[in-house]
């Protein structure tokens, strides 16, 4: 059994980049710099500011890129920082109107810049501090984190349960997008993020467990298994952010042996998204989509594919709404944390919680962009650090770059290890996608749903029967 210790380091990073990487680096840079020349919009401010965090991504690239140890979270955050808080943003900007209908103010467009940047530097600084330690930054003894065979038994008995009661509803999800179910929306969540998830652990469990992949069955084993999670979690009809993390964990971890550096994440992450997300829009937005016109619904998807306008629609809003976000502070104030006090008590109902407050990006929709501007519809994201200013200004911003190093630092110690660990810190990192666009109750929600599933409970069932056993000694 393996204790937990996260270490101080004091060459995260120190080592010396490598040809390849020094290469991607380079082309990466002057690719980004002829995008951002061709795209200036002629108020210098603005330029400048977008100068700037294009030189932050990679100058964050560098130092990643330099590093012996692998971050799969931190690698996600600067992909995502280049392709949602830069790209998307510089190309809106270039016609002076956003996807939230907000207009262009170069006044507020470098203040959202710079509210990024300060997120951005706060991150790496906490990164570098936390890894400079003189002690053990977290503890975790005596804990058995590879849940054995009888934890696999019990998963595969409730997964066949769930088949058993909710057969009709999963069939009818496999054609269309609505489950048949009348639910209220906490059961919704309960269902689809909590007992949905449980037979994903079959798929983790199959990839992990050494008897299994040493079995000439194993093949079997994982496509039944892959079939499963397929019932439940269907990627024809689920939106994104719900079945991206699942299947790319799955990637992942059965590849985990062969991605052995931080330039492989970022070649693989630059490609999920800044092409296969924007494809996937042809898909998502098709609410007719079933399996028997699969191959129209492709051939129409390629024909309305255009890689500028996926970047400039709404899919590409959080940006645009830690603008919205910025001015809803300047007028209203900051929430001083009830905003995140609605995302850690999510689970409780509005019939016991009456004032509970909506997500972030309702609310500044529904008390400024539908009273002051002309946006139609309240599902609208909001950043991971404009929930930090919306809540505490830019102490906020400070307070939730922490918390994204810590968590980056406990990903990083888990995703070495062959158990569940590493099944808690892929899962966990391509999840940050959700949540570093927001909003935050809804992606937190989301997160620790299907957390409890496939990592909490497992590791729960096996300590407490591994109690057991030595209760009986």
């Amino acid at each position: 059994m393996q204790n937990l210790l996260v270490r101080p380091s004091t060459s995260t990073y120190s080592h010396a980049i490598s040809l390849p990487s020094v290469t991607f680096l380079v082309l990466f840079s002057l690719v980004s710099l002829v995008i951002f020349f061709y795209n200036k919009t002629g108020y210098l401010a603005s330029d400048l500011s977008f100068l700037l965090n294009l030189l932050y991504v990679i100058l964050g690239l560098g130092l990643l890129l330099s590093s012996s140890k692998k971050s799969l979270l931190t690698s996600v955050y600067l992909v995502f920082f280049y392709t949602f808080f830069w790209l998307a943003p510089l190309l809106q900007t270039k016609t002076l109107r956003y996807p939230n209908t907000m207009s262009f103010d170069e006044t507020l467009v470098v203040r959202t810049n710079l509210l990024f940047l300060f997120f951005g530097v706060c991150f790496f600084f906490f990164r570098y501090v936390l890894a400079r330690r003189s002690r053990s930054m977290y503890t975790f003894r005596d804990l058995n984190y590879w849940p054995g065979r009888t934890t696999a038994l019990f998963y595969v008995m409730v997964s066949l349960i769930l088949l058993l009661l909710f057969y009709r509803s999963l069939i009818s999800s496999l054609t269309m997008r609505q489950s048949g179910l009348n639910l209220l929306r906490s059961e919704s969540l309960i269902l689809s993020k909590f007992l949905y998830s449980i037979p994903l652990f079959l798929v983790y469990y199959v990839i992990l467990d050494d008897r299994i992949q040493k079995s000439k069955y194993r093949w079997v084993l994982l496509l039944a298994a892959l079939l499963v999670a397929f019932i439940f979690k269907n990627p024809l009809n689920e939106k994104r952010n719900a079945v991206g993390p699942i299947y790319l964990s799955f990637l992942f971890v059965f590849f985990r042996s062969r991605f052995k550096t931080n330039l492989v994440y970022v070649l693989l992450l630059l490609l999920i998204l800044s092409i296969a997300f924007p494809i996937a829009q042809a898909f998502t937005h098709n609410k007719t989509v079933v399996v028997s016109d699969l191959f129209q619904t492709l051939e129409s998807a390629i024909e309305r594919f255009d890689i500028r306008r996926s970047f400039t629609s709404l899919d590409y809003d959080s940006w645009s709404m830690a603008m919205a976000t910025i001015e809803y502070v300047d007028i209203f104030g900051t929430t001083y944390g009830r905003q995140l006090a609605g995302a850690f008590l999510f689970f409780v109902p509005r019939s016991i919680w009456q004032n509970k407050p909506v997500g972030s990006g309702h609310l500044v929709a529904t008390e400024y962009l539908m009273v002051q501007l002309t946006m139609w519809f309240t599902n609208l994201s909001n950043s991971f650090p404009s929930e930090g200013y919306i809540n505490f200004g830019l102490i906020g911003v400070l307070l939730f770059a922490l918390m994204l190093a810590i968590l980056s630092m406990i990903t990083d110690e888990f995703e070495k290890h062959n158990d569940l660990r590493i099944v808690f810190a892929v899962y966990t990192s391509f999840h940050m996608v959700f949540m570093l666009r927001g909003d935050l109750m809804s992606s937190l929600a989301y997160l620790i749903g299907v957390l409890i599933a496939i990592f909490l409970l497992p590791v729960l069932l096996a300590n407490s029967r591994r109690s057991i056993i030595i209760g009986k000694y």
